[in-house]
């Protein structure tokens, strides 16, 4: 037993004696190398977009978004009887699929003409659905809103995590339901984007509640970047996607100011796909 002790108090002893302090090591000689490579690929975003009824979303097609049952005296936001299916590929860092409409469009039937020359006043807005199916209109288009997901959803019922619902984007539940506001981000229109909107008439677009310009690659209108869906109204709030795999817009509009037995109609909802 004692030749036992002894013998590891002697290793003890040698491991001490090996631990030397970091002071005790100097640097005599650092050779520098680099490494490096240029990946190869194309820069992509591209995309199939089918329109479905929310009710079957995994089947079937539709040739346009519709809302029924819209009744002005008591419908507030509601959602469309059909969704976006879009399957994407993204593979620039800079680049991917948006939404908007273009209502001030040659091509927009009806056209919104706005009704006063100051671009950024309120009622130059175009986003939504414009009044009337044919001319051009100067009424404040109904807002409209959209959000993505990377499963289909129960519509107005369900969980946060399996159900979607109608909500103000900005003063609609805060909480964890089926139809937190959250989920929603407002629909823009491309003629607004270079100037923004003076909501509240200081006469600049700094405020909180006014809408600031918008560049061509602006994270608010992108659905889909290189990363994933964008599953939240704050611009880093990308969910991982992988390409090649459906996701699923779902839109609203509000009816609020609508006048009863009117057509509403936007015929340039635009989905487009940008790289930088």
């Amino acid at each position: 037993m004692k030749k036992l002790l002894a013998g590891i108090a002697v290793a003890f002893g040698a491991l001490v004696v090996s631990v030397a302090p970091s002071y005790a090591f100097q640097s005599v000689s650092i050779t520098t190398v680099t490494a490096q490579t240029t990946t190869g690929g194309v820069k992509t975003a591209a995309f199939t977009l089918i329109i479905r009824n929310v009710g079957t979303p995994l089947t079937g097609s539709v040739a346009n978004v519709n809302w029924t049952g819209v009744n002005p005296i008591s419908t507030v936001w509601k959602m469309a009887d059909q969704l976006l299916v879009i399957n994407s590929t993204v593979t620039d860092v800079g680049g991917g699929i948006k939404i908007y409409t273009d209502n001030r469009a040659a091509d927009a039937v009806p056209q919104f003409v706005p009704p006063t020359t100051v671009s950024t006043a309120p009622t130059s807005v175009a986003a939504g659905l414009v009044k009337g199916l044919t001319g051009t209109s100067s009424v404040t288009p109904l807002p409209m809103a959209w959000t993505i997901k990377a499963t289909t959803r129960t519509v107005e019922s369900g969980t946060a995590d399996t159900g979607v619902g109608a909500a103000d984007p900005n003063t609609g539940s805060g909480a964890a339901v089926f139809n937190n506001r959250f989920q929603w981000l407002f629909m823009t229109d491309k003629s607004n984007w270079t100037s923004g909107t003076d909501f509240n008439g200081d006469g600049d677009v700094m405020d909180a509640g006014d809408s600031a310009p918008l560049a061509l690659d602006a994270k608010y209108v992108t659905m889909i970047n290189s990363i994933g869906v964008h599953f939240g109204q704050a611009d880093t709030e990308f969910g991982a996607t992988p390409d090649g795999t459906n996701a699923y817009v779902y839109l609203q509009a509000n009816f609020s100011t609508a006048d009863v037995q009117q057509a509403y109609k936007t015929s340039t909802l635009r989905v487009e796909a940008f790289i930088q």
